[in-house]
């Protein structure tokens, strides 16, 4: 996989776990990675698309009718990703 497949990827991870966790420290820990640096990564998808994922509500994050849309679609690409993989794998 390349570079730009393998950061959009992780980007969709990133952004489901957000989204499982409800919100940016748990998803962090979840992650990895620290807070500020998963908000500002938040930030930039969110900047980047022009549109809100989340709605935020004191400490939680709950998304907006784009984000549900986002993350749907973001779940399907992940599962046809493991899905090629396996399919390279079996063929290698």
């Amino acid at each position: 996989m390349d570079r730009v497949t393998n950061m959009n990827l992780r980007e969709y991870k990133y952004i489901l776990e957000i989204y499982r966790c409800g919100n940016i420290t748990s998803a962090a820990k979840a992650l990895g990675i620290s807070q500020p640096s998963l908000s500002r990564f938040l930030q930039t998808v969110e900047q980047r698309n022009r549109v809100a994922l989340f709605e935020r509500k004191r400490r939680q994050l709950i998304l907006t009718p784009a984000g549900e849309q986002y993350t749907k679609h973001a779940r399907r690409i992940l599962e046809l990703s493991d899905e090629m993989r396996e399919i390279s794998c079996e063929n290698s």
